[in-house]
């Protein structure tokens, strides 16, 4: 004979759902890194190298996905990459990994030494 459940009190639901939000924001980041790895082995580039290419230049990352070939796809993501790499390092664009870092969202959110970490700027 199985064993009576209580029902849940208000609190135990609210936390649950909670819980379940948290847990399907986690897993829809997970996916979309093992995305960006699994595109970087494709182009042969830094997976970080995409995430900063996607930031800087959605519009032209979603104009390249609604190519049909896969190859002429690939080939003008890796080209884009590069481009965006090159005006990164040569000041035409501005890091956005260190433009979010800089802003008042995330001073207020991380501490100095996970800022330091995420703009790559020595301890």
């Amino acid at each position: 004979m199985k064993k009576e459940r209580k029902a849940w009190t208000p609190e135990a639901r609210a936390r649950h759902a909670e819980g379940v939000a948290r847990y399907q924001k986690q897993r829809k980041r997970y996916e979309l890194m093992e995305l960006f790895f699994h595109l970087s082995d494709l182009i042969k580039t830094e997976p970080t190298s995409i995430f900063k290419t996607f930031l800087a230049r959605n519009k032209e990352f979603k104009r390249i996905s609604a190519i049909e070939s896969r190859a002429e796809k690939l080939r003008l993501i890796r080209e884009l990459v590069a481009d965006t790499m090159q005006k990164i390092k040569s000041g035409i664009l501005v890091d956005p990994v260190i433009k979010a870092a800089q802003s008042k969202e995330a001073q207020a959110k991380f501490s100095k030494k996970e800022l330091a970490m995420m703009t790559g700027e020595a301890v």
